[in-house]
């Protein structure tokens, strides 16, 4: 798996099943669910380092392009 901490930016452009096409608006290491995004109809969703929704869960946040 791949540790997302290290290549995103705030504002980087990201799709999950979950949520759709979404942006990172905070990562914070400190924390288990460590990157959050919002969609583009302001909810947001919190995701740990490897893009896991869930513990132990699969990855389902996608890199769509970088800004």
């Amino acid at each position: 798996m791949v540790n997302l901490l290290k290549i995103l930016n705030i504002g980087d452009e990201l799709y999950s099943p979950i949520c759709g096409e979404c942006k990172v608006i905070a990562l914070d290491s400190d924390e288990v669910y460590c990157i959050t995004v919002r969609t583009p109809y302001g909810s947001d969703f919190d995701f740990d380092r490897y893009g896991r929704f869930a513990v132990n869960g699969i990855p389902l946040l996608f890199i769509t392009k970088k800004q």
